[in-house]
């Protein structure tokens, strides 16, 4: 499950960093060909989707990543140059042992630095929002002024907002702003304002209020937080962030004639001269940099008619609901829990055998059909449990090589899994004989790692289905499976 979410993140970020690269390469055509809102809602998408840990998977992904993980609940396979003596202490269970450390030690460390990562990115602009609000509410008091409040009320009844957001003066800013998701207040500085100034000022800040542009900027932090080790991801949130700005700019100036675009360009420009030196994500500002500045006068005086862009936003959405499915790990490298078993020529037999229950005398027992395991497991398989344990086995089995899925999925501890393998063609009609493989060192407890050796009619190799099984809810349940050459 580790593996899982890991894997799925890495093929989401990187999917989805290509369709931030080519939206951000379109921006001098979808600046002059689409209104600025429609750029505004696509970054919101894309960072949902980059929040969204479901992945779409293709069926050849275009882009291949090599995963680090390592294959833990397969059978442990042995080349030709290995031999195990019967007075050997390596065995199955020190094997799969040492390739389940190795394979947890590479997912915890990935886990570990991605979460800290994220945790790190959390407590800096949680710290940073705690320290600027406290040192603005330490400085700050309720507008008592008639005048201001009364001119406050008649813009909040002019935007239909019934909500309670509080008005407030603080001596510690310098530019007019918007804070509190749960608590919204409209801070001003402690200066004389007159009436032209205040109405575009509480304008501006209440229509941040009422389009939610501080849910805006918390869904972009997140998405940066998640996504910290993502350099396309800080490009997205600081595109969508001064979005905010600009379409706050258009709803504004939306019907007013030119006399009072220019009156807010000049409440704007005087806000860039009195710049806060600190401030929070969590929170709008009137004002911006010079590079800023001059794009935002640009949109306020930009007449043109421009489209809704209503078919990019299809086409876009469309790559979002793909992205992930563009980029797969490699089968040897996805979840162990679902991967079957490759083989390889390094047997005899052009293929890799798992190691067999050994007898007294180091050497594989003879097998009969349907029951082959070493005589020292007989007292386990005729107890009720053994017999409860071999029923599931067979009947998962025979179910997987049936391609009976809604079996399977009775007999899977986590049947939803996206990654579960079933095989493509049904295979039980052509099987001849199915053995049982099972060793004392794989029986432990309520988990057993047991093997069946399929002998099929028209061939005269084998198949091997690995089982890894564990009680739940006193049944015997698959964990895992793989089915080996």
């Amino acid at each position: 499950m580790l593996d899982y979410w890991v894997t799925t993140m890495v093929e989401i970020t990187i999917s989805t960093s290509f369709i931030i690269v080519l939206l951000l390469l379109l921006r001098p055509f979808t600046g002059k060909k689409y209104e600025v809102k429609w750029r505004y809602w696509l970054w919101l998408a894309v960072a949902l989707r980059l929040l969204v840990p479901i992945n779409i998977t293709l069926p050849q992904a275009p882009i291949q990543i090599d995963s680090p993980v390592i294959n833990t609940n397969s059978a442990p396979v042995i080349s030709k140059e290995i031999v195990l003596s019967p007075h050997e202490t390596t065995g199955l269970d020190q094997i799969a042992a040492t390739a389940a450390e190795q394979s947890m030690s590479v997912q915890h460390i990935a886990a570990f630095v991605w979460f800290t990562g994220m945790t790190l990115v959390l407590t800096y602009h949680s710290i940073g929002h705690f320290l600027f609000l406290s040192r603005t509410r330490r400085w700050g008091k309720p507008v008592t002024e008639p005048r201001i409040l009364e001119q406050y009320r008649q813009m909040m009844k002019q935007l239909s907002i019934k909500r309670n957001v509080k008005l407030k003066i603080s001596k510690s800013i310098k530019s007019p702003m918007l804070t509190g998701l749960a608590k919204p207040t409209v801070w001003l500085p402690a200066a004389s304002y007159s009436q032209e100034e205040l109405q575009v000022i509480f304008k501006h800040e209440l229509i941040h209020f009422k389009q939610r542009h501080l849910w805006y900027k918390l869904v972009m932090l997140c998405t940066q937080a998640v996504h910290w080790f993502n350099p396309f991801v800080y490009f997205m949130v600081k595109e969508a962030n001064k979005h905010v700005e600009i379409v706050c700019d258009s709803e504004v100036v939306r019907g007013t004639n030119v006399a009072f675009k220019k009156q807010y360009s000049e409440v704007i420009l005087t806000m860039m001269n009195h710049r806060t030196s600190r401030t929070t994500t969590l929170s709008t500002h009137f004002n911006g940099g010079k590079k800023m500045m001059k794009q935002r006068l640009a949109g306020i005086f930009d007449t043109r008619k421009k489209g809704r862009g209503i078919g990019a936003i299809l086409l876009v959405g469309l790559l979002l609901s793909l992205a992930g499915g563009l980029a797969a790990c490699s089968k040897e490298a996805s979840d162990p829990e679902t991967t079957p078993v490759e083989s390889n020529s390094n047997s005899p037999s052009n293929n890799n055998t798992v190691v067999p229950a050994l007898g007294t005398d180091g050497q594989q027992e003879p097998v009969p059909n349907n029951s082959g395991v070493s005589a020292e497991k007989d007292d386990f398989l005729a107890s009720e449990e053994g017999k409860a344990f071999e029923a599931a086995a067979q009947q998962f089995t025979q179910a997987f090589l049936s391609n009976d899925r809604a079996t399977m999925r009775e007999l899977i501890i986590e049947p939803d899994s996206q990654q579960n393998y079933y095989v493509q063609e049904t295979l039980w009609d052509n099987v001849e004989s199915m053995t049982l493989k099972l060793s004392s060192e794989n029986i432990k407890g309520n988990a057993i790692s047991a093997q069946y050796e399929i002998h099929y009619k028209d061939k005269d190799s084998f198949q091997y289905v690995d089982l890894q099984m564990k009680k739940v809810n006193e049944e015997w349940k698959v964990e895992s499976y793989g089915l080996e050459q």
